[in-house]
């Protein structure tokens, strides 16, 4: 199912007509939709996901009070996500690390090998 072609008048009758086989529909379509990941690490986080809101719709009832729920977790994944983005950004523009005088480093000499120095294997 591509998320272009979701008709939103027909998954809300259902719905209303019959929770269960909106359920069992619901279910089927994202399970569908996971499957067709083709990386197995995706695939297993996403699974993972899902569980956590289908657990999240169970403990609330009240579809509005899960909504809510789902979308502080939401908001919570990219908030913490943010906050590294911004923290390496903020160190990366720093005036101090601008300042940060980089000198270059002797280069030593090494002798060549000689093949038939033996002093190494004795």
């Amino acid at each position: 199912m591509n998320d272009k072609n979701i008709n939103f008048q027909y998954w809300s009758d259902l719905a209303k007509k019959d929770p269960e086989a909106f359920e069992k529909k619901r279910k089927e379509v994202i399970d569908q939709y996971i499957a067709a990941i083709p990386d197995k690490e995706t695939q297993a986080r996403i699974n993972k996901l899902q569980w956590r809101i289908d657990m999240e719709r169970k403990k609330y009832k009240n579809p509005l009070d899960a909504a809510i729920r789902i979308y502080d977790m939401m908001w919570a994944s990219v908030s913490k996500h943010y906050d590294v983005l911004q923290s390496l950004t903020d160190v990366t523009s720093s005036e101090q690390h601008k300042k940060v005088k980089i000198e270059k480093a002797p280069i030593l000499p090494f002798k060549k090998s000689d093949p038939s120095d033996k002093q190494m294997g004795s």
